[in-house]
């Protein structure tokens, strides 16, 4: 080619020509193979990067008419199809296999255009670039690709039977407790029948004494084997919950009122600011059993004239409840551990009324209700609150129960 049309001004009509020189330079310093080609498929040009990827001199390519020796003879009529081509649409981008002078095929990109010179010679030119090494690259991230989806499979199945068999020690570890309550529970009632009779009986101080430590015990074991079976049945995924629309103002004051005397022995006041039309679909018992055991809790570790404080918010579908105290407060390990099995903050280590269980069932219970519920203290003095979620009652809760009431109260022959 004498010379090459790089660029088209379209407003002044001028064309800039690159010289046989500056094209020669462009092409033998080129990283990817290029071939011209005349009107004819003959081969008019090959630069050195293109004998480099195929092992081939210029002399055994410049002249030869197409297929030359590069070309399979297997892949001679898709040659045709992609000159075809290339005369039909000017320009082409296919990836096929080429041969090397040592007779092994390789993986090629070309990149094809026609090129039109004074003559109008419709020269070819090829672009073609190996691809072996992207190929391999490409195979290589496949392999890696099914290598991960494998240990993903793998790591899912150990994680299943993990899972199983982590769900079989919780059932296990459940029916365990559920078992020794009922075994502890029954041998405990006659001691509880038992202990009010021998205390009608005229006893010497030091032997009431002693059967008024003997009554501690027996209600402290009583105590922990009820809150015992009580959250045995709360793991259970059997346990079935009677949920219903419940105003909190209302529950929460009846438990403030069933736990007066508690009150009332150490001078506590109570401030129940909850708002009175909150109602939330909840299970009324476990709802009770939650405000009962916080309660409890707030009285335990609340001083002598001090307030506890019942307070409440909403958003859209829930409602927050927080009940706070002005007791010895909690470190942040001890709120960390609140929610635990069988946990006692250091203050309640001997404290007989304490099971470690409280706090635990009241996350269960709200666990059961799809609920959240945490702790929040500033430090030691400073009290505790804590805060848990209820689903507040919607309308399609209450065409549920319009519903479940029809079906129950349709009229029998």
């Amino acid at each position: 080619m004498s010379e090459l049309i790089a660029e088209k001004n379209n407003s002044n009509e001028k064309q800039y020509l690159i010289s046989d020189k500056k094209l020669k330079i462009i092409l033998d310093n080129a990283g990817v193979g290029i071939v011209v080609l005349d009107n004819k498929d003959k081969h008019l040009m090959i630069n050195p990067t293109f004998c480099g990827i195929t092992g081939f001199e210029k002399e055994e390519i410049i002249g030869k008419p197409s297929p030359a020796p590069y070309w399979p003879e297997s892949f001679s009529k898709e040659l045709t199809d992609i000159l075809a081509n290339l005369r039909k649409y000017q320009y082409i981008r296919v990836e096929t296999y080429l041969q090397r002078k040592d007779g092994n095929l390789f993986p090629a990109l070309i990149i094809g255009s026609i090129i039109q010179d004074e003559e109008y010679n419709n020269e070819a030119i090829l672009i073609i670039e190996d691809v072996t090494k992207a190929r391999r690259t490409e195979r290589e991230l496949q392999l890696t690709q099914m290598m991960l989806i494998a240990i993903n499979k793998d790591l899912e199945r150990k994680i299943e039977e993990r899972t199983e068999e982590i769900e079989k020690l919780l059932r296990q570890k459940d029916e365990f407790i559920n078992q020794l309550g009922h075994d502890l529970k029954n041998p405990l009632a006659p001691l509880i029948n038992l202990l009010p009779v021998l205390e009608k009986q005229d006893l010497s101080p030091r032997s009431r004494e002693m059967l008024e430590v003997i009554d501690r015990n027996v209600q402290h074991m009583k105590n922990l084997i009820v809150k015992t079976l009580e959250l045995a049945r709360l793991n259970s995924p059997n346990i079935k919950l009677l949920f219903e629309r419940l105003n909190v103002k209302e529950q929460s004051q009846g438990c403030i009122l069933k736990n007066k005397l508690q009150f009332d022995e150490k001078s506590i006041t109570v401030e129940n600011r909850i708002s009175d039309n909150i109602y939330v679909k909840a299970d009324k018992l476990r709802l009770i059993e939650l405000f009962d055991n916080i309660l409890s809790n707030a009285i335990k570790y609340s001083p002598k004239n001090n307030t506890i404080l019942l307070s409440s918010s909403t958003s859209d579908v829930t409602c927050t409840i927080s009940i706070k105290d002005n007791g010895k407060g909690m470190s942040s390990e001890e709120i960390d551990h609140i929610f635990d099995e069988f946990y006692k903050a250091d203050i309640a280590r001997h404290d007989f009324d304490s099971s470690g269980l409280g706090m635990t069932i009241c996350k269960r219970i709200i666990e059961k209700h799809n609920g959240t519920i945490w702790a929040e203290s500033q430090g030691d003095g400073k009290g505790t609150t804590i805060h848990f979620t209820l689903n507040l009652w919607n309308l399609d809760d209450e065409k549920v129960e319009e519903r479940s009431y029809r079906l129950q109260n349709i009229p029998t022959d």
